[in-house]
């Protein structure tokens, strides 16, 4: 839909520009991401995971980066918030900060991926008072990412797999990178949730993801990572792109 003459980029993929020259590769970058986020079963479901730890990833995103990998039989168990498809015949442990702890003692879990946060500190020592292993990786940034495929390639013995997979990323990135040259950036804003309404600010992966496609983030400057802004903000800076992430809270009163 339109409005004030912008072009907005919703789940239903609605588009029109008051730009016609002008293209944001956005959804063009998030495409060579999702064959290896969305596809590949991680070999057997019903195969051990041989002399490695039995794993548990309590972070949807490095859950699909394993499964990338064709890695998912390390995996013992998921949270209630994987969706991968090679993921939902394994048994659930709950909610990624608050984990069912009687279940991963259960499952014998030697080593859980655990997310960021400042609840994270008080779960890892719980778990080790548990005999379980934790161990953080961050994905909020392309170079994070390239170090968590490698970190778990180097920690399941997949390591080939892992080189393949980060150096397809950067391969495919180039290809589109090439392609942008020389064209003008085109003003973004992305949108998480509606009311109030929430962006992506500098440093973050879709920060990043933004400028790959062509695109500057209209939020790059502000101090927070994820900030909450005001209408009058968003006015002033006149993104010609507002990009909406399917099912964000709010939606349709920012609408």
């Amino acid at each position: 839909m339109t409005e004030g003459g912008k072009r907005w980029l919703s789940p239903a993929g609605r588009r029109r520009s008051r730009r016609p020259g002008r293209r944001l590769d956005l959804f063009a970058v998030l495409l060579l991401f999702l064959p290896f986020l969305a596809c590949g079963g991680g070999g057997d479901p019903d195969s051990g995971p041989g002399e490695s730890p039995r794993v548990v990833s309590l972070v949807p995103s490095l859950t699909e980066v394993i499964m990338a990998m064709g890695a998912g039989d390390h995996l013992v168990a998921r949270t209630d918030y994987d969706t991968h498809s090679g993921s939902l015949h394994l048994p659930s442990v709950g909610e990624g900060l608050d984990p069912s702890l009687e279940r991963l003692v259960a499952l014998d879990v030697e080593l859980v991926l655990m997310p960021e946060g400042r609840q994270a500190p008080a779960l890892a020592t719980r778990l080790d008072d548990l005999g379980m292993e934790s161990l953080t990786l961050g994905t909020n940034t392309l170079p994070e990412l390239h170090e968590a495929i490698h970190s778990l390639g180097r920690l399941l013995g997949e390591e080939e797999a892992a080189d393949s997979l980060s150096g397809h990323i950067e391969a495919e990135l180039s290809v589109v990178g090439r392609r942008l040259q020389g064209r003008a950036p085109v003003e973004v804003m992305y949108v998480i949730a509606a009311h109030p309404p929430m962006t992506s600010g500098p440093g973050t992966f879709i920060d990043t993801l933004i400028e790959l496609a062509g695109g500057r983030n209209v939020f790059d400057d502000v101090v927070q990572e994820w900030p909450t802004v005001g209408f009058e903000s968003i006015v002033a800076r006149d993104p010609e792109v507002i990009v909406w992430s399917a099912g964000a809270p709010g939606e349709t009163e920012m609408r």
